[in-house]
Formats: structure tokens, C-alpha cells, sequence
């Protein structure tokens, strides 16, 4: 099968289309750096805290590397452990976890932690534009890459250590190398995108979702249905080895993990966050309609929201293939 970002999709030469992009991404890094350091020292959101800068002043400080807690799952909060490790090593910092420096040292960790943030935002709006490369052509992916860029959500977001843009990232990642599998039937790619969606699992939990598009590509993969089944369960056992390499730190801890975790599930299939979940009387409160009417347009803009949702009924008029693989 042909790429179809190549083939169909408008596309601009190379060296246009790289100029616009590192334009992109400088102007995406601009915004998401500009006061950074907001708050610090005196304030550090209270979730950055407790899941992330606490656990690598410990780390830094004391050597213990245990987790005590796994609201989210533990690679992300080990990455940022050993970016603080390995900072403070060269540096020759002694982190303090009390008192006046250690309320700066939390400040030194978090802005760090910030920048790491960043990094990985910059890296998914590159993903974006590559995603959007491959399936619509360049000049898509450049708009779509341009408009996630400078979304103000994302860019409020990104001031904040948090384990949603690690996610994407791999997720993003994921869809990537599975899209590639399809187009250009790239077994070793599929395996990639399988153990690449696990990772985003054990970045977040609902980062499993990200398994769905190497499952269906595995799916429509042009042999038997036996080969089919056979590539379900390789693909299968390369998540399963991945995501148990991943979240092995767990076992250093396993009953806190289930009493984390339990809650974890039960708040956010059935009762929703108290304090944190939006409720009203209005209609648009209902599920899945306040994300239609207002979180979206909010996220994206109303130009964009509408635009977004012609192109999908332009592509399940032209492009099915496309809009499922988007879908």
C-alpha cells in the first residue's frame, strides 16, 4: 500500500516544508518557556509535588528510590528522579527536603522537571505534524502541527509537570509507527508500535488506549486469519513484557499500588472526581456533550473545532481509510 501522505495528500518540497516546521516547533517552545518558573518558589501545584519532586528530592537526597504512592504509574516519576539524580551528581548539589533550602531545592527540581515537560511538548507537536505527514500530506500536517502548537491549553499545560504529555508522546509514537506498518507493511514497525503503546500505558494508565491501532492494523494485515491471530498474540506478548519491565518498581510496593489503584479505577469509571469533576443543572453538563460543546471548542478554538469537524465528514465522504486510522 502506498503512503498516503505521499501520494494524495498535498505536500510542499523539503526544504519549505522543514523551514515551517522548525518555525512551529521554535514558536511552540517559545510560548510553553515563557515564565516558566510561574509560582516558584513559594508554590508548586499540589499533584507536581506529591507524585513527581517529592519522590526525586528523596532520590537526590537520601538514595531512596522506593515510591510510596501510584496515583500514576511509576516510569514517569523515575524519569524525573533521574533527571534530578543525575543533576545534582554533576553539580555537586546536596538536596535539603526541609526548611528555607529545601523549599528552594523543591523550586530547582520542579523548574527542572518543567523543562523536561517542554522538551517532550515540543518532540509531540513534531509528532503531530508526522502523524498528519503520513496520512494527509505535508501541508496538513504542518496546520495541524501549527494550531496544536500554540493550543492554550497545551500551552497552560505545559507549565506543568504532569504525566499527560509524556503519554501523548509515546502514544503519538505509537500511532506513527503503526500507521508506517500499514502503509508500507513493515512487520518490525508493528511489533515497535505495540511495545511503544504499553510504555504510554505505563506512563498513564489510560495510555493503554494507544494499543487499539497496532491491534487493528494486526487486524487488517494482508495474510490469513490465522497469521492474523498469530500477530495479535506476538504483538500481545510484546505489550505484556514491555509494560511488566516498565512497571516493575511496582513490585517494591505492591499493597500500596492496589490501594492507589482500586480507587483509582472505581473514581474514574463510575463516580468522577468530588471537587474536580465540572457538574451543573444544564444540559451541556451531560456526559460527552459538555466535551462536544464546550471542552473542545475551548481546547481547540471554534475556527478550529469547525473545521476539524468538516474534515471528518470530508474524509468519510473521500479518505475512510484515513478517518479510521485517525478515528
Amino acid at each position: 500500500m502506498p503512503r498516503t501522505g505521499d501520494t494524495e495528500g498535498p505536500n510542499l518540497p523539503a526544504v519549505p516544508r522543514r523551514l515551517w516546521l522548525a518555525a512551529i516547533l521554535v514558536a511552540g517552545a517559545a510560548v510553553r518557556i515563557y515564565r516558566l518558573p510561574w509560582g516558584l518558589p513559594a508554590f508548586v501545584f499540589n499533584d507536581t509535588r506529591i507524585h513527581f519532586t517529592n519522590a526525586a528530592a528523596q532520590a537526590a537526597a537520601n538514595g531512596d528510590w522506593i515510591l510510596d504512592r501510584f496515583v500514576h504509574p511509576p516510569l514517569y516519576p523515575y524519569l524525573i528522579s533521574a533527571f534530578t539524580w543525575v543533576w545534582t551528581t554533576l553539580s555537586g548539589t546536596e538536596v535539603e527536603l526541609r526548611g528555607p533550602q529545601g523549599i528552594a531545592d523543591m523550586a530547582a527540581i520542579t523548574l527542572g522537571a518543567r523543562y523536561v515537560t517542554v522538551a517532550l511538548a515540543v518532540a509531540l507537536i513534531a509528532l503531530v505534524y508526522l502523524v498528519g505527514q503520513r496520512l494527509l500530506g505535508s501541508r496538513t500536517g504542518l496546520w495541524a502541527a501549527a494550531f496544536f502548537a500554540m493550543s492554550p491549553v497545551h500551552v497552560i499545560e505545559s507549565h506543568r509537570v504532569n504525566v499527560d504529555t509524556p503519554m501523548l508522546v509515546l502514544a503519538m509514537a505509537a500511532a506513527w509507527f503503526a500507521i508506517r506498518a500499514h502503509q508500507e507493511r513493515r512487520i518490525r514497525d508493528l511489533w515497535i508500535s505495540f511495545a511503544l503503546a504499553a510504555a504510554a500505558g505505563a506512563t498513564k494508565y489510560t495510555g493503554l488506549f494507544a494499543g487499539t491501532l497496532p491491534i487493528w492494523v494486526a487486524l487488517r494485515w494482508p495474510t490469513s486469519i490465522a497469521g492474523r491471530i498469530r500477530g495479535i498474540a506476538t504483538g500481545g506478548a510484546i505489550s505484556m513484557a514491555t509494560i511488566l519491565l516498565l512497571m516493575s518498581p511496582v513490585l517494591l510496593n505492591w499493597s500500596q499500588f492496589v490501594i492507589d489503584l482500586a480507587p483509582l479505577l472505581f473514581i474514574g469509571m463510575f463516580r468522577g472526581a468530588p471537587g474536580q469533576d465540572l457538574q451543573g443543572k444544564s444540559w451541556v453538563f451531560a456526559p460527552y456533550l459538555y466535551l462536544l460543546f464546550v471542552g473542545l471548542p475551548f481546547v481547540l478554538g471554534w475556527p478550529v473545532y469547525l473545521a476539524g469537524l468538516l474534515g471528518i465528514a470530508v474524509l468519510a465522504a473521500r479518505d475512510r481509510p484515513t478517518l479510521t486510522l485517525i478515528a
